[in-house]
């Protein structure tokens, strides 16, 4: 069965991501998301889920300095402590408030020098938290241009280095738009090892494509911006 989550990054923006909690429920959500939920306290963050009875699916390992450049560590030489502090910041919060997913954020950085931090820090997430699932992929370019993981193709190609059975796909419906215009074709193709899908922001028509969804019985994550009610 597909899970409707609300992205709190996406939507609602146009009040405070205190009130999106609320702004997540009156559309008819009951599960959110967010990349950066460290600007609240755990408590408060618990607070405002139970609120508004919500259970948050997933959130992204510490992002860092968006401004000077930063967009997570594990693909970046010489940030590892970075990394793995910010990680067990994520995991610390996942496993208070009982969030499934952990989007771990690769970083700008050169390919070429990044593949070995990479699967270093990948193993190490991977063995670190066993009863998560962990997800990585490429990102839409507007968000970072120089993003360590570059495809869905290398980030299979990690997932199937380390062989853990926690990691996944997550699938960037606009990454896949942007690099090649066919979103539906990309997922054909690597669908099958996604663990969530990033529906938000894309040009799409969401209630079509979740239909397809359907079809193929894929019962992951779906992050929408539609209310779950116009795409059952």
């Amino acid at each position: 069965m597909l899970r409707v989550v609300a992205n709190l990054d996406l939507l609602f923006r146009d009040r405070p991501l205190r009130d999106r909690f609320a702004a997540a429920r009156d559309a008819g959500f009951d599960r959110v998301e967010m990349s950066s939920p460290y600007d609240m306290s755990i408590r408060d963050l618990d607070r405002a889920l139970t609120k508004n009875h919500l259970e948050l699916s997933l959130i992204c390992t510490p992002l860092g300095n968006k401004t000077a450049g930063e967009f997570g560590f594990m693909g970046v030489p010489r940030r590892i402590a970075d990394f793995r502090s910010g990680f067990l910041k994520a995991l610390e919060y996942a496993e208070a408030l009982e969030v499934d997913i952990i989007h771990l954020m690769a970083g700008n950085a050169d390919i070429s020098r990044a593949q070995k931090m990479l699967t270093r820090n990948l193993a190490w997430a991977a063995y670190n938290a066993p009863n998560k699932i962990l997800t990585l992929g490429p990102v839409r370019s507007g968000d970072a241009t120089e993003y360590a993981i570059r495809g869905f193709d290398h980030t299979l190609e990690l997932i199937d280095w380390i062989g853990a059975p926690n990691l996944g796909l997550h699938f960037d419906a606009q990454f896949a738009d942007q690099s090649g215009g066919d979103i539906e074709g990309a997922w054909e193709r690597y669908g099958p090892r996604a663990c969530h899908l990033e529906l938000a922001g894309a040009a799409l028509d969401e209630t079509a494509f979740l239909a397809t969804l359907r079809k193929c019985e894929y019962d992951g994550v779906v992050s929408a911006q539609k209310a779950p009610e116009t795409v059952v």
